[in-house]
């Protein structure tokens, strides 16, 4: 990791604000820095929650490649053509 990457990845503070009277916490960017090495890293770890919830930590890994498998042996099917509804000769105006 190089030190660009570390700082964007900690360019945010966590800073105490009082909004009405009651004291907050706010998450503050000091230096108007790129955060985005962050929001990925938290994509990155919300995707992975996602993956183990759906497969079995046991077998994760088996299981992912016989998805994969299985999706490039299936053809893929082309999208359905959308048919365009019959013109009853009323438009929407005079059909009340």
């Amino acid at each position: 990791m190089t030190e660009e990457l570390l700082h964007r990845l900690t360019c945010a503070r966590l800073v105490p604000k009082t909004v009405q009277g009651y004291q907050v916490q706010g998450w503050e960017n000091p230096t108007r820095s790129c955060n985005e090495p962050l929001d990925l890293c938290v994509y990155s770890l919300a995707m992975l929650e996602l993956v183990k919830r759906r497969y079995n930590r046991a077998s994760l890994w088996d299981q992912l490649e016989a998805a994969a498998k299985q999706q490039r042996t299936t053809p893929a099917k082309p999208p359905a053509r959308r048919r365009r509804a019959a013109q009853s000769g009323l438009g929407f105006v005079e059909g009340w």
